[in-house]
């Protein structure tokens, strides 16, 4: 992990980290956190895709959104593999590449 960009966000009890992960699978590793990306049954109203912490502790942590959505200030436009998502009242940016087995997270600024 890269710990020049760690910030560290209490949720629930949870740390969520930001810098680089390394993909393996569908889990998000780093020296101290695991992340598991996951997809709800397609009858659900919420988005497809969410995230839960798997260590140091196990729990839900959001909905991940692949669109711009009304009161978020970026606008840019919808991207392969990227996605937001909050944690009590900050935005995250999620960046999936699996060409290069590799995630990062970072803080949005608002």
């Amino acid at each position: 992990m890269n710990t020049s960009n760690r910030l560290k966000a209490e949720r629930n009890g949870k740390n969520i980290e930001t810098g680089t992960y390394t993909l393996r699978g569908n889990y998000m590793i780093s020296e101290t956190q695991k992340y598991m990306l996951c997809k709800r049954k397609p009858k659900s109203n919420k988005p497809a895709d969410y995230l839960i912490q798997i260590q140091p502790e196990e729990g839900y942590i959001s909905s991940l959104y692949s669109e711009v959505y009304d009161g978020w200030i970026d606008t840019e436009q919808r991207a392969e593999g990227v996605y937001r998502f909050d944690s009590e009242q900050d935005i995250y940016r999620l960046e999936i590449d699996r060409e290069t087995g590799q995630a990062s997270i970072e803080k949005e600024c608002i």
